[in-house]
């Protein structure tokens, strides 16, 4: 799971360079980032969420953008 923290924060450095502006927000994982998406009220737009963590039916309204990395059972 450290990969995937160091992983979100050369995002932070290399994003803006793109012209898009990031914040941060600390999280306890993938399940309360999907939750925080879900939620229209939250202000969170795009996060990290782990394979796995809720079927598509599950995340109504939510669209994967892609895969970052694999990680082995």
């Amino acid at each position: 799971m450290d990969h995937i923290k160091r992983w979100e924060k050369s995002m932070l450095s290399f994003l803006p360079k793109k012209g898009s502006h990031w914040n941060w927000f600390p999280h306890w994982g993938a399940q309360e980032n999907l939750d925080r998406l879900a939620d229209r009220k939250d202000p969170v737009q795009a996060a990290f969420v782990q394979a796995g963590v809720a079927h598509a039916k599950e995340a109504s309204g939510i669209l994967s953008l892609g895969a970052i990395d694999y990680e082995p059972v």
